[in-house]
């Protein structure tokens, strides 16, 4: 893994270890109390004196695109501060003899393999019901994922003590589209004068087609890539991109037999967190050696300017984003995230009477319910949820897959970026209203290539019922509006090969899920979708069987 992991027994630094390849930028300092560690974007400096004092101190730094860890023999603790948005996670664990820190918790069961002998069943139900965990939780008992923005004090023989945590502010100041564009160019041109060997990987959506406007904008002509069945949308539309921006473009084919032979390896790099259906990008990179070590300019968190939970296709919604609509559309936010990450499938299960998935939904409705509490609308507390929820425990979870390989920039959530995108108008982002109108303005030659999502060039617009699909479903008028075509890559006939009910067998005896309760969780999982039970459970069982095999190795 490009990582770092260190422990403390006994008081002293006993175990370090560091990633020697190039994809990540792991800096390590040597202070007066024992070991600075920092991790994080490639273009952040880190300020070594401020990071120690504050840390030293028990002080919450407000971090952007940098997470620390401060090893303190004098104290015999450790102390650990996430950068705001967890980009750049920080995992904990202890132990009997010692207490530990990495920058990912597969790099942690790598060093200690003893750790994953047994798994989280509310974290099981956790990863089918809504595909990714909350909070600090992992799969393993004894690992914890510092929350973003979190400062954790971890001392031996007790829990890891969340100290203090910072939330980033958002719409506090209203902006204008061409404000949001201007922060959005300088953040790209400065991610590629950092790295001008950085690539932008290509899909037939709008986000990596605006960081390539941006690039192209601010006089770069960045390498680019794209990856899946070459039938796909996405790779005719990705191919067009690079044309139009003469851009030297690299492709990667992902084959069937690609997924069957790493799905065991998704489930270990990604600690279980990662279902195998959403690693394609761990398969392109078998195939795209040739840029194996070069950064990715990446589009994370770009749907929060895109009304992610809250764009429902239907006139009216804008109003989300006055203060007046909170009393009466409060119910109706938390409705939408809870259907968008549950869809229904947490409430089956707490029905069964299994108290994992009684848990589970009170967890998700209090984590939305705090952060829709935040804000003043609801709309910026829904792009909060976003943030704070998804980014950093299901995109970066994928993203951390590739850690190993390319180093990671992610512009749309610079914070000059963040402050001017979440100051625009509700009604300027909703629809991609945005994205369509900065990649017409920079660069018209990208808008005429076609949009995945209509088919046609994306400078054609969208027509009223593209506009408003959810309405023009509802009156019966029909609108071709989505992806066509065959998918980016095809996981179907992988997953109908699989015996989910075995599979869930596995992970439910793995992690200690028996009687009633076991019965109950086979049959939940066996009713699922069956890519994303077994993508799921592929992943936690082949931690499971690792963990056993070494077990039976130790023996």
């Amino acid at each position: 893994m490009a990582a770092f992991f260190a422990t403390l027994k006994n008081g002293d630094i006993s175990t370090v270890a560091f990633s020697a390849n190039r994809a990540s930028e792991i800096h390590r300092f040597d202070v007066p109390s024992g070991l600075l560690i920092a991790w994080g974007d490639p273009g952040t400096p880190v300020d070594a004196t401020a990071l120690f004092t504050a840390l030293s101190d028990g002080r919450a730094p407000e971090l952007w695109g940098t997470s620390a860890v401060l090893f303190d023999q004098l104290r015999g603790r450790i102390v650990a501060a996430t950068d705001v948005l967890g980009l750049y996670p920080v995992s904990l664990f202890r132990s009997d003899k010692e207490i530990g820190a990495a920058s990912a918790t597969a790099t942690i069961l790598e060093n200690r393999p003893e750790l994953a002998s047994s798994g989280d069943p509310a974290a099981a139900t956790e990863l089918l019901g809504l595909g990714q965990l909350l909070g600090n939780r992992t799969v393993f008992p004894m690992v914890y994922q510092c929350r973003p923005g979190a400062l954790v004090c971890l001392q031996p023989g007790h829990a890891p003590e969340q100290l203090s945590e910072t939330c980033p502010t958002l719409g506090a100041t209203s902006s204008r589209p061409r404000q949001a564009l201007d922060a959005l160019v300088s953040a790209v041109d400065r991610c590629l004068r950092a790295s001008p060997e950085a690539m932008i990987p290509l899909s037939g959506g709008l986000d990596s087609r605006l960081l390539l406007a941006c690039a192209l904008a601010s006089g770069h002509q960045p390498d680019t890539f794209s990856y899946g069945a070459r039938t796909s949308s996405d790779r005719r539309i990705a191919l067009g991109l690079a044309g139009a921006a003469e851009c030297w473009h690299f492709e990667a084919d992902i084959e069937a037999e690609q997924i069957a032979r790493h799905a065991a390896r998704v489930g270990l790099i990604g600690a279980g967190e990662v279902a195998v259906n959403h690693a394609h990008g761990l398969l392109a990179a078998e195939t795209l050696t040739e840029i194996a070590g070069r950064p990715l300019i990446t589009g994370t968190g770009s749907e929060t300017y895109r009304c992610f939970y809250y764009d429902r296709g239907a006139p009216g919604l804008e109003l989300l984003g006055s203060p007046l609509a909170r009393k009466h559309f409060a119910p109706r936010a938390l409705r939408y995230v809870m259907e968008h990450m549950s869809g229904g499938r947490l409430e089956a299960l707490a029905t069964s009477g299994m108290p994992e998935g009684q848990e589970a939904l009170a967890r998700l409705e209090q984590e939305v319910s705090c952060l829709l509490e935040q804000t003043d609308t609801l709309a910026t507390g829904l792009d909060l949820a976003y943030l704070r929820l998804r980014v950093p425990r299901f995109v970066v979870a994928g993203q951390q897959l590739l850690d190993d390989v390319h180093p990671r920039f992610h512009p749309f959530l610079d914070r000059d970026v963040v402050t001017a995108m979440s100051g625009l108008p509700v009604h300027r982002r909703m629809a991609g209203g945005f994205h369509r109108w900065a990649i017409k303005r920079l660069a018209p030659g990208l808008a005429a290539i076609d949009w995945d999502k209509t088919g046609r060039p994306l400078s054609e617009g969208l027509t009223l019922a593209e506009r408003w699909p959810g309405l023009a479903a509802r009156v019966g008028v029909s609108a071709r509006y989505g992806k066509s075509g065959a998918p980016l890559t095809d996981y179907s006939a992988w997953a109908r090969g699989a015996d989910v009910s075995l599979l869930a067998g596995h992970v439910a005896d793995w992690t200690g899920i028996a009687g009633q309760n076991r019965t109950s969780f086979v049959n939940w999982a066996a009713g699922l979708d069956q890519l994303r039970a077994t993508g799921t459970l592929s992943a936690l069982t082949s931690i499971a069987t690792s963990a056993s095999d070494k077990h039976s190795e130790a023996a």
